[in-house]
């Protein structure tokens, strides 16, 4: 199964910035993370404080938010797993977070694909692949872009409900 990631948002840490997942051909198999403000205000504040590993300096900023963007996709992938029995997957990334492509790619082989560390999911990842996702071509850009706009939480059928608990598992020392 080839799968879109696309961000809707200028910023991984603003609010209403979303995470989609799709399925390139299947509009039933698609997940999206809407950041909220109390979650983006809490882990800027606790970054802040020095309470998690990556420094207050711009490029630990920039390791802040590549790991809180991989903790999402891991987390809509396990939620994706568990509602469709996914096995095998190949990423079609668009280029949101510019420069940090080989990261990325490390995270989510371990995150996504490892069966023997702590959390890996055990998928079998044929492909990671970084690209422009076309406007008008590409589902996880069009439904991104829907749930970000969405205003009155219509969309609760493609909106993965992640809790601040659940990426700070991924922060901290």
């Amino acid at each position: 199964m080839i799968f879109e990631i696309d961000v809707s948002g200028s910023d991984i840490l603003n609010k209403d910035t979303v995470i989609m997942v799709a399925e390139r051909n299947n509009e039933n198999i698609m997940l999206g993370f809407k950041m909220t403000k109390e979650i983006r205000d809490t882990i800027l504040s606790r970054h802040g404080q020095g309470k998690y590993k990556y420094q207050k300096s711009n490029k630990g900023k920039a390791d802040l938010k590549t790991r809180v963007y991989c903790a999402a996709i891991y987390l809509i992938f396990k939620e994706l797993k568990r509602r469709h029995n996914i096995k095998e997957v190949s990423l079609e990334i668009c280029r949101d977070l510019s420069g940090r492509e080989k990261q990325i790619k490390e995270m989510l082989k371990q995150l996504l694909g490892t069966k023997n560390s702590k959390r890996g999911l055990g998928l079998n990842i044929t492909g990671i692949h970084f690209t422009e996702l076309i406007k008008g071509k590409s589902l996880a850009d069009e439904y991104a872009y829907f749930l970000r706009r969405d205003r009155v939480n219509k969309l609760t059928n493609i909106s993965c409900k992640i809790d601040l608990e659940d990426i700070e598992s991924f922060l901290k020392h």
